[in-house]
């Protein structure tokens, strides 16, 4: 037990006492990480923890997608720390590549036509990021996590939602203070994003109290804590989508699981809590189905016709990776994506880009459900699968209506593709001898 209060201790004096100091300065959020790591690599030469324990972090710092730019790209804490796991595995591995040969075929004929469609691009260095996007999230973050030991993600997720809780708490503080009004804008973070890490933790959570079915009823008792802060802080950050992927993950958690039952419970449960909240608080409903024409949800019609128009003039193979833009004079507003992923697919690969992605969609649906054949005896197994499964959808269906690939929150997307699809590899349990009962 040693190293865990090592890890936590370096935690909580790498997040809490920043995030209390920064308040308004978000972006300086961005030295978190390293006086995490920094606190981390001095224990490490201390012997006090073993250096493996690092890439117990590397889930966790997805949860934290503050960016700086550096030579016009993007780079996030996330990225750094993704790629430090990527030359660290592949030196463990003696440079050997170890993947699921499917999957990657895909992924690579994806990135290849998205690098291929800047030949026809009317500006090809604006497709330069996101081909750097795509390659890093499909690729390069399922390849790191499908290498790491299976045995690390319990404690990776465990990490995730540790980040995610201590987000929530100061998410409830902010509304709080705020008067009770949202949405909450805290520490740098868009309440999108917030509300995505918040809504991706809560089937996690669910799964990994599931999992501690067992254990002791403690930890039973902090899972069910951590759940109800991250619902709260959901709610309050006000993200639709964020929410409507929560709900969803859940159903794919417990359809998983073979819990069917309780879907049915749950949809009720939903209905009314969600009913009894509207009415004790009637502003909050208001504020989030404002559809005026300065609202976001306005806006997205406004993005989505315009895609529309866009796409009907180059159907086929689209205008090129990173060549869509759309500005709203009206209420400043410009973006480079149109606010759902099959139509960004559409718009910048056309329809051959578009039956690829959806190719590698059921792919990862198809692992998934053979996973679950595979490991319908061992409890543990069929578990993370379905929270891994449960992960990739809630973000999958956010995605419908919001920006697609953001920092951070992309490479958390694709490393629930990266740990589900490892499971593979993991023996099968035959069905025990009704003899030896």
């Amino acid at each position: 037990m040693k190293h865990i209060y090592a890890i936590i201790i370096a935690i909580l004096l790498g997040c809490i006492v920043p995030f209390s100091l920064m308040l308004e300065k978000g972006m300086l959020l961005l030295i978190i990480p390293f006086i995490v790591i920094l606190l981390v690599f001095i224990q490490i030469k201390k012997k006090i923890i073993k250096p493996e324990y690092f890439l117990f972090f590397l889930l966790a710092s997805t949860a934290i997608p503050h960016s700086i730019i550096s030579a016009g790209i993007k780079v996030s804490f996330s990225d750094i720390y993704l790629v430090i796991g990527f030359v660290s595995l592949l030196i463990i591995n003696k440079f050997k590549f170890n993947f699921p040969k499917t999957y990657f075929s895909i992924a690579i004929t994806y990135v290849v036509l998205s690098t291929l469609s800047l030949i026809w691009a009317d500006e090809a260095t604006k497709g330069i990021s996101r081909l750097f996007q795509y390659f890093e999230f499909m690729i390069v973050t399922v390849f790191v996590f499908y290498n790491i030991k299976t045995t690390y993600y319990r404690k990776m997720l465990n990490w995730y939602v540790f980040i995610s809780t201590i987000l929530g708490i100061i998410a409830i503080i902010f509304y709080i203070t705020q008067g009770g009004q949202g949405p909450v804008y805290m520490l740098g973070f868009h309440k999108n994003a917030l509300g995505t890490v918040l809504g991706t933790s809560i089937s996690l959570i669910m799964g990994l109290y599931l999992l501690s079915r067992q254990e002791q009823l403690g930890g039973k008792k902090i899972y069910l804590l951590c759940l109800i802060i991250n619902m709260v802080g959901l709610v309050m950050s006000m993200s639709r989508g964020a929410l409507i992927g929560s709900v969803a993950a859940i159903f794919i958690l417990l359809f998983f699981m073979g819990k069917t039952k309780q879907i049915f419970i749950l949809v009720p449960l939903l209905t009314i809590c969600i009913s009894l909240y509207l009415y004790l608080a009637p502003s909050y409903l208001e504020r989030a189905t404002a559809f005026d024409k300065f609202s976001s949800a306005y806006s997205r019609v406004t993005i989505y016709d315009d895609a529309v128009r866009k796409i009907k003039e180059h159907p086929l193979i689209g205008e090129g990776v990173g060549n869509y833009f759309i500005e709203i004079p009206m209420i400043h507003f410009s973006q480079d994506d149109p606010n759902n992923v099959f139509l960004l697919n559409l718009v910048e690969l056309g329809l051959i880009g578009l039956v690829i992605f959806i190719v590698l969609l059921l792919c990862i649906f198809i692992y998934a459900i053979a996973n679950n054949r595979k490991h319908k005896y061992n409890y543990e197994i069929r578990t993370m699968n379905a929270i891994f499964i449960s992960g990739f959808v809630a973000r999958l269906v956010h995605i419908q209506v919001d920006v697609s690939w953001v920092r951070g929150i992309g490479i958390f997307m694709f490393a629930m593709v990266g740990m589900m699809l490892a499971l593979r590899k993991i023996d099968r349990i035959e069905k025990p001898n009704k003899s030896a009962i």
